[in-house]
Formats: C-alpha cells, sequence, structure tokens
C-alpha cells in the first residue's frame, strides 16, 4: 500500500508529494557541490563498490532514485500515519545508509535551522544553509591570501623555508589574540554576568575560555568557571550501539533537568553541590565542588551545546547571556581547489588529542576509535550547535593558518596504521569517506615540527606540552 497522505506539524493531513523529498534531497546537495563529490573523495575501486548504482546517474536522477528508497522505506514501517518528522527520519537514514555523507550533513543541517526558524529561535538572517559564517569567512580567505597560505600547495611552500614559517606561525597567534581583544571591547558594550562559551569539538573551547577570562578579569572583575562535563548520565543511561560506542555528543546526554536547576540557584546566590563525571567509570563519582556564586562574580560556561535552547532555555536565565563561538575556519583550498573541510581539521586535532596518553593529557584512545566516533560528533553539532552559531556575539576562528602540516607530523606514527577495511566490512561509510579524506589531505601536506608553537597555544591542546 503506497503512501498518501501526511501529518503536518500543526496536525492537518494533507496528500503525500513525494516530489518534495526529491527537491530538498536534490537542493542539499547542491550546497555542498553535489553528490560526486563523496564518490570523488574515494579510490575508484571502492567508489565503484559503494556507488555503482549512481555512478552513471546525473544529480536530479540520483536524488529521484533516494526518494524512492525513502518511501520504500517508510511503507515498510506500517506507518498507519505518517508525520513529517518521521518522513525526516527517513530521509538521513536513506542518505547515511547509501553512503552521502556530505549531503546527510546538508539536509540534517537545513531540517534543523528551519526548525529553529520556525521555533522562533533563530531569524532568517541569522539561517546559514552551509553551516559558516559567511562574512567571517571572507575575511579568513582575504587573511590567508595577504599571508600566503591559501592553499595547500602555498602553505607547504611556506613550510619549506623555516623563517617563513615562524613568520606565519607568530601572525596566525598575533591574529587570534586580536580577535580575543575583539570579544573583550563587544563584552564592555554588552556586559552580563553569564558568559557562554560554545564550539565544536576540538576547535579550541578550552584554552579559547581561559583567554577570555584573563581579558574580562583585567576589566576589575572576577570570574567563575562552571564546568559543564560533570552533569554527564551514567553508561546506563547514554545509548550504546551495535559496536560498543556511546553518544555523548548530544545535551540528552546530560543530566539537563539538574543544570537547568543549579543555573537559577546560583544566580540566586544559592551554593549547589556540582557532581563529579568520573569518564573512566563512566558515572557519577560524588560532588567535584560546592559551589556558590557572589554579586561580583561572572559566570563562564564552556560548553559544546551551550547555544542550545535545549541546555539553556530562556526562562532559566536571569539575565541575557554574553555568547561566544568558536570554530575552525581554516579556508585553504586543497589541489582540486575545494576547501579543506573544516570538521577533518577538527578531526585531525582530536586523534591527535584522545590518541595522546592519560599521562599525558590524552585519553589513550587508537584513530580508529576517534574516526568510528565522529558520525556522533557531527550529528550531535549538526542539530544542536550550528543552527544557532548566528546567534552568538562574536564568532572566533579557532583555526591556526600553520597547524595542518604539525597535525600531519603528530600524527605520523598513528595514521598509517588507521585500518579502513573493518570499517568497510561493517558498511560504516562515514568512517570510510572520512577516513580516505583525512588521508588524502595529509598526503598533500609536508609535515613540520612544532617547535615554533608557543606554550599557551590552544593547538597545545591536542598536541601536548601546553603550560594550561
Amino acid at each position: 500500500m503506497g503512501l498518501t497522505h501526511i501529518v503536518k506539524r500543526d496536525g492537518r493531513i494533507v496528500r503525500f508529494d513525494s516530489d518534495k523529498i526529491t527537491d530538498r534531497i536534490y537542493q542539499a546537495a547542491v550546497s555542498t557541490g553535489g553528490f560526486k563529490q563523496d564518490i570523488d573523495s574515494l579510490p575508484s575501486q571502492l567508489a565503484n563498490e559503494i556507488y555503482q548504482p549512481y555512478l552513471s546517474a546525473n544529480e536530479q536522477d540520483i536524488a529521484e532514485d533516494l526518494t524512492c528508497q525513502v518511501v520504500d522505506h517508510l511503507i515498510s514501517q506500517g506507518l498507519k500515519h505518517l508525520k513529517v518528522e518521521q518522513a525526516q527520519d527517513a530521509v538521513e537514514y536513506v542518505l547515511k545508509s547509501q553512503a552521502f555523507v556530505d549531503v546527510w550533513e546538508a539536509y540534517r543541517l537545513y531540517r534543523w535551522s528551519r526548525t529553529a526558524i520556525r521555533d522562533d529561535i533563530i531569524t532568517e538572517e541569522q539561517f546559514s544553509i552551509s553551516g559558516l559564517p559567511e562574512q567571517k569567512c571572507q575575511e579568513i580567505e582575504e587573511w590567508n591570501q595577504k599571508h600566503g597560505c591559501a592553499t595547500i600547495s602555498a602553505l607547504n611552500g611556506i613550510v619549506g623555508d623555516p623563517k617563513a614559517y615562524q613568520s606565519l606561525v607568530e601572525s596566525s597567534i598575533q591574529e587570534y589574540e586580536r580577535e580575543l581583544d575583539n570579544i573583550l571591547e563587544a563584552y564592555k558594550k554588552n556586559p552580563s554576568r553569564l558568559v557562554f562559551i560554545a564550539g565544536p569539538s576540538s576547535s579550541g573551547k578550552t584554552t579559547t575560555t581561559n583567554k577570555v577570562v584573563e581579558r574580562i578579569e583585567s576589566l576589575g572583575l572576577k570570574c567563575k568557571f562552571w564546568t559543564i562535563d560533570n552533569y554527564y548520565k551514567g553508561l546506563e543511561h547514554i545509548p550504546q550501539d551495535q559496536f560498543g560506542d556511546y553518544d555523548y555528543e548530544t545535551p540528552d546526554a546530560l543530566d539537563l533537568g539538574l543544570i537547568q536547576k543549579h543555573l537559577p540557584n546560583l544566580f540566586a546566590g544559592n551554593k549547589v553541590s556540582v557532581p563529579f563525571y568520573s569518564f573512566e567509570k563512566g558515572e557519577r563519582d560524588g560532588i567535584s565542588t560546592r559551589m556558590q556564586l557572589t554579586d561580583d562574580e561572572v559566570l563562564v560556561v564552556d560548553s559544546l551545546y551551550s547555544l542550545s535552547p535545549q541546555m539553556f532555555p530562556e526562562d532559566i536565565l536571569s539575565e541575557k547571556a554574553f555568547k561566544i563561538y568558536i570554530e575552525t575556519l581554516n579556508m585553504v583550498q586543497d589541489s582540486t581547489g575545494r576547501q579543506v573541510k573544516l570538521t577533518d581539521n577538527r578531526l585531525l586535532r582530536r586523534m591527535a588529542r584522545d590518541s595522546r596518553p592519560q599521562s599525558e593529557g590524552g585519553r589513550g584512545y587508537p584513530v580508529d576509535h576517534t574516526l568510528g566516533h565522529w558520525h556522533y560528533v557531527r550529528k550531535g553539532e549538526l542539530r544542536y550547535l550550528i543552527p544557532f552559531m548566528n546567534t552568538a556575539d562574536y564568532i572566533i576562528n579557532g583555526s591556526l593558518a600553520f597547524e595542518l602540516p604539525i597535525l600531519k607530523k603528530n600524527l605520523a606514527s598513528k595514521l598509517p596504521k588507521l585500518d579502513l577495511e573493518p570499517f568497510r566490512k561493517q558498511k560504516r561509510w562515514d568512517a570510510v569517506i572520512r577516513g580516505h579524506r583525512i588521508k588524502k589531505l595529509l598526503d598533500e601536506l609536508v609535515s613540520t615540527s612544532d617547535q615554533f608553537v608557543p606554550e599557551d597555544c590552544h593547538l597545545r591542546e591536542f598536541i601536548g606540552k601546553s603550560k594550561r
């Protein structure tokens, strides 16, 4: 039995039109460079294996074929009253199962951004179909052009000249520090006792938070950190997949009820017992601190999803928060003329950090563990973070123009051990595609040491030897 009707969000029942699904899939593909982006990122033999039905098809035909699979998937569920959200879930399922990872990301971002607009959380002007702050990206592209590092080829040339490379390191860090000064000026215009610092995984939030605090305290104010990571639920309350991995990358993994109880209590001057979460045990393990906020203190929250209304709805905020968003906006082109993906830059950072021993501030994970988990990272940030990016009072670039050659050097002994074959056999296409893409990226790069990187640079969060 085919699909004839669908229930709209307002309860209306209307005729089901599969052409709308086709159009949205097609537009998602266009926004990210087309379906062939994922295909072209793989060795030809693997691309033939995964994408064989689509190799000779045009973009429109692929969108129509995927729509048929979405409809078949919905019919197989035997739904009596198909809802819009169920249709959207089916689109995401098909795009991921057919290994169109880039298109899935674009579709998911559009889906949840439009939801935020309908819910009056963001405005049309704050919506970014690319998931990037366009004006900021243009400024960074111009900076890269001015400093001769807009392409990997140009960056490799700079690496070959130690003096030029040292100069690039110094200029990049000066630009980052200048942006921190700009944040302080923006804060002075809109001061608040509540500061949110948000950003995707491995964007450099920890160091940036510390440096922002230093600048706020230079105004004669006192700051107090609130560590949200201590509010994770125990592993028994966090979904686990068939590969034994846990999805920490969602606000639902946190005890939101306790967070939303503690925040207003803190601003009321009450003392709260902040839990301690042991990632080693995967459970709460006592109290980390008994925390109280005085009238002259600023509460600083470094949290992945602090811009999300699911984390901090307006009705619990005693005053408007000053919001900072950090993202790795590298804006450098590879040998094909495409921008190096921001998420790949962050994935390399996290691999470098996670693979360090715990005694050196890492987590002791093999790089394949980080790669296999990354789809959870993207799933969470595309829904709960990136749609709200433009609600921030200031967006800061956490990328450093010089870092990719250093990340290659740092991972030199680890990435050759990255075996993508188990992911292929398990049809974990997200990991397969990202794995091949970062290997291809690193193959283009000339590696270099971190000798010119100061100890207080936020890149040290990931490569080690940080003084913070």
